[in-house]
């Protein structure tokens, strides 16, 4: 009788234990804004980095990304530079977020900053 007792606690804390989804973690973060968008992958240490350059404008995407036990938690800078009148804007900001799930950062003036990570 004690064997069975075992033996079922223990099937039932494997079942409790393997009801959790196993979420991969992120491979790419990517910002939208106006009608561009930037993409960087997301490095083993769990950084990013990306650098998107033209003749009007140059942009520069970077930060980290956390697990933490409802999602994660993302710091974000984003400095955008045009060169037609000289001027530098930049957001630097922490968010929680989930994957898959487009989250509206923040803007200026009719820039809006929409981040998803994949």
């Amino acid at each position: 009788m004690q064997f069975r007792v075992i033996l079922m606690l223990c099937l039932v804390m494997m079942g409790c234990s393997s009801n959790r989804v196993l979420a991969p973690e992120p491979t790419s973060i990517t910002l939208f804004y106006g009608d561009t968008s930037i993409s960087a992958g997301v490095l083993e240490d769990k950084t990013f980095n990306s650098v998107l350059a033209d003749r009007v404008e140059s942009v520069t995407f970077s930060g980290s990304i956390q697990k933490q036990d409802s999602g994660y938690l993302v710091d974000m800078l984003v400095i955008r530079e045009t060169k037609e009148p000289r001027s530098t804007r930049q957001l630097n900001t922490s968010l929680h977020m989930e994957t898959g799930e487009l989250v509206d950062v923040g803007g200026v003036n009719n820039d809006v900053f929409r981040v998803i990570i994949d």
